[in-house]
């Protein structure tokens, strides 16, 4: 009876116990935690601040501000880095200036207002947009190899019954194996060498080394190698077939075998990065992948054998533009590409190697929209390398007992094109999310007969329903939270609009008061020129008037200066005419003591009488 109570009690205790530990065998809330944990993160959302707009500073015109001895110029690059602008200045202009690149402005020191208005047109023209440009790169690169090769082992002991052995040589024959360890001594061209049981020999079980007779041999080189003398992992892969025979005698054993290996692989790259950048400014973008390589080391110190260490080194792809947008609509590309693989199929084993492609290009043109090949190379390789012993390898079929042969042909091609094209910015997040919520959606199936097997309960109705109401409820709260981010976003963009506003009225009404005291001075202005206009007309009237008796007494003058020039002329004609007639009367005066003279004279000499 007490065992049964102690029973009862240690029962009760548990229930309590696992009571309280509900959580931990309750499956259903943690698979939907762990769901709705998933289900959110894995949402793309868009970016709530894509509706933000600049402070309005940001489309203030310029402002200036005058100070001792200058004025400062205060200009936004609308453009371009303030750092760029201010070097332009100072190199063309000689203007020296300081920057806030936090604000991108431009804070120019000008003598006077003159120059601060040259500054000001000359940012004007020169922070213009820049072209922004987008090369689209597209690298093809394709690779093919085909390797076939063949390689004799030969091992003959007592040929025709004497002690003459064939191939020997090349043989490594068992001595003994270490029983504490995987250690085991051969010996190999008449030498003793050190092996490891489970490297060197891994299909050989614990049981057969311990049956294994001294000489049994344990591996044979091949007479006439083929691919294995620049690949050693050649000898892991092919099909042997040939003859071998122990004939039941230790020591007398023919052994022919022919190693036959055929390989083919091929390999096709094709990367499309894309940038975008302005006109001048150089982008690039660069893929790296820190990448396993398997190195072949041969034994030392004694160890033969071949063995593989993992290195990893750095390979990467890099594509750097610098574009130069010309007037005529074409773009030139400086260009430098860098393509890193660590794909592509080698020789007979087909591992991979590091490969490295590059090109350089300073300067080439195409049109906006066409393609341009800025590089390509095609490259073919053919080896073929025949081994054997001299005549015996001739022969039909059974030269192949004699011979081996190493062939590989292998081709690679690759070629780079550039399509540059105006870029028309950037694009709405609205389309980019709905974009990549396409390409991240679960593919929608129906469920197989694999599914069923693998999944033959499925889930249960009760889960279903609670996944629904978490999903739901998550949806519900998802689209609250965008709801009151918009709504406290617009109410800071009225915010912030409303502000503005206030500080835009306050500042019309600044202007308004400022024009109306213009307009009161212009006013008094015009009064004050009015009264000056009619002075000035008084006298202008009075000017005209004196001008006009002037001209009037001009006139008079004139007519009576021409009637006294008239008079003049008339009384200079009667002068003249007086001259003449004193000058006929002189004549007439001159003619008449002539006469008087004549007269005179004749009668003296009259009276005058001869002399006796």
């Amino acid at each position: 009876m007490n065992r049964l109570w102690i029973q009862l009690v240690v029962l009760g205790l548990a229930a309590i116990g696992l009571s309280g530990c509900g959580d931990f065998f309750a499956q259903k809330p943690t698979e939907i935690q762990s769901r709705e944990i998933l289900e959110e993160l894995s949402q793309i959302r868009e970016n709530p601040n894509v509706q933000n707009t600049l402070p309005e500073v940001y489309s203030q015109p310029t402002s200036r501000l005058a100070i001792k001895g200058g004025v400062k110029v205060f200009y936004f690059t609308k453009h371009h880095p303030a750092n760029d602008l201010a070097a332009l200045l100072h190199q063309q202009l000689g203007v020296v200036s300081t920057t806030n690149p936090a604000a991108n402005q431009i804070v120019a020191f000008c003598k006077d207002d003159a120059q601060a208005d040259v500054v000001q047109q000359y940012l004007e023209m020169t922070d213009i947009s820049p072209v922004q440009v987008n090369i689209d790169c597209l690298i093809i690169e394709r690779f093919g190899d085909i390797t076939m090769d063949w390689e004799t082992s030969v091992l003959v002991q007592n040929l025709l019954g004497e002690e003459i052995t064939l191939g020997e040589q090349l043989g490594t024959f068992f001595d003994s194996k270490d029983p504490l360890s995987d250690v085991v001594h051969g010996i190999k061209n008449g030498e003793s060498v050190i092996f490891s049981a489970a490297r060197d020999f891994p299909l050989i079980s614990d049981s057969i080394w311990s049956s294994m007779e001294r000489g049994a041999l344990l591996d044979l080189a091949p007479a006439f190698p083929g691919a294995a003398l620049r690949e050693t992992e050649r000898g892991a892969f092919g099909m042997d077939f040939g003859y071998w025979d122990n004939m039941g005698v230790p020591d007398h054993q023919v052994r022919t075998i022919i190693d036959l290996l055929v390989s083919r692989g091929y390999l096709k790259i094709l990367l499309n990065p894309k940038l975008e950048t302005i006109n001048g400014k150089k982008a690039s973008v660069t893929i790296k992948d820190f990448v396993p390589i398997e190195e072949v080391k041969t034994g030392t110190a004694g160890a033969s054998g071949v063995y593989n260490i993992t290195k990893y080194v750095w390979v990467s792809d890099t594509l750097t533009v610098t574009p130069h947008v010309y007037a005529d609509g074409s773009v030139g590309l400086q260009t430098e590409i860098l393509i890193g693989s660590r794909s592509k199929p080698e020789g007979v084993v087909q591992r991979s190697i590091i490969t490295e492609r590059s090109i350089r290009v300073d300067e080439n043109r195409v049109e906006t929209g066409k393609s341009l090949i800025i590089g390509g190379m095609r490259k073919s390789e053919k080896r073929s390398v025949i081994r054997g012993v001299p005549f015996l390898k001739d022969i039909p079929l059974l030269g192949i007992l004699f011979s081996s042969k190493d062939f590989e042909e292998k081709g690679t091609e690759i070629i780079f094109i550039l399509t540059p094209s105006i870029s028309s910015g950037g694009r709405g997040n609205e389309q980019m999310v709905e974009e990549l919520r396409d390409k991240y959606k679960e593919p929608q199936y129906e469920q197989d007969l694999t599914d069923i097997i693998m999944d033959p309960l499925g889930q249960s109705p009760s889960a279903q329903v609670l996944e629904k109401e978490a999903t739901e409820a998550e949806i519900g709260r998802v689209e609250a939270e965008l709801a009151l981010e918009l709504a406290q976003m617009q109410s800071q963009t009225e915010t912030k609009r409303a502000d503005r506003a206030e500080s835009r009225a306050e500042q019309l009404r600044q202007q308004a008061q400022q024009l109306r005291q213009q307009a009161q001075k212009a006013k008094e202005e015009a009064q004050k020129i009015a009264t000056e206009t009619k002075t000035t007309m008084a006298q202008i009237r009075a000017a005209q008037q004196q001008a006009a008796e002037l001209e009037a007494a001009k006139q008079k003058a004139a007519a009576e200066a021409q009637q006294a020039q008239a008079e003049a002329h008339a009384a200079q004609q009667k002068a003249v005419e007086a001259a003449q007639k004193v000058q006929q009367a002189q004549e007439q005066a001159q003619q008449a003591q002539k006469q008087l003279n004549n007269t005179q004279q004749k009668p003296i000499e009259e009276n005058k009488e001869p002399m006796p």
